[in-house]
């Protein structure tokens, strides 16, 4: 965030609590945070620096499991990159890029390659 850190200390002491020190959970949490739907982590041009909810911050939770994180993450997708993903998960694990293009241009999928 590059603010000093007695800025800082407050919002790190909260999120070592909830994750534990636990990287991966750090990294979803603060993805989480700056989430536009949650809106509680975010740049301030007036300020011209990174702002947060502290009260939200406290009361936000945090998964025990990774696939309820990666759930959140998929709701915080844009549409239509949730959308290429919903029409790529037809055709398998694996999705060969050729027929991502074919796919492209049909009704609400646009720029599917650029999506995933």
């Amino acid at each position: 965030l590059c603010l000093p850190r007695r800025i800082t200390c407050p919002l790190s002491e909260m999120i070592h609590q909830k994750t534990m020190g636990n990287i991966f959970y750090v990294i979803e949490f603060m993805k989480t945070l700056v989430c536009p739907e949650n809106n509680i982590l975010t740049y301030s041009l007036a300020k011209r620096r990174w702002i947060w909810d502290a009260d939200s911050v406290a009361v936000m939770s945090i998964s025990d499991s990774v696939a309820d994180l990666l759930v959140k993450k998929l709701l915080c997708m844009e549409k239509a990159v949730l959308k290429s993903l919903i029409v790529a998960s037809c055709f398998g694990c694996q999705v060969n890029v050729s027929v991502m293009e074919l796919l492209n241009g049909m009704e609400g999928i646009d720029n599917m390659v650029q999506n995933l």
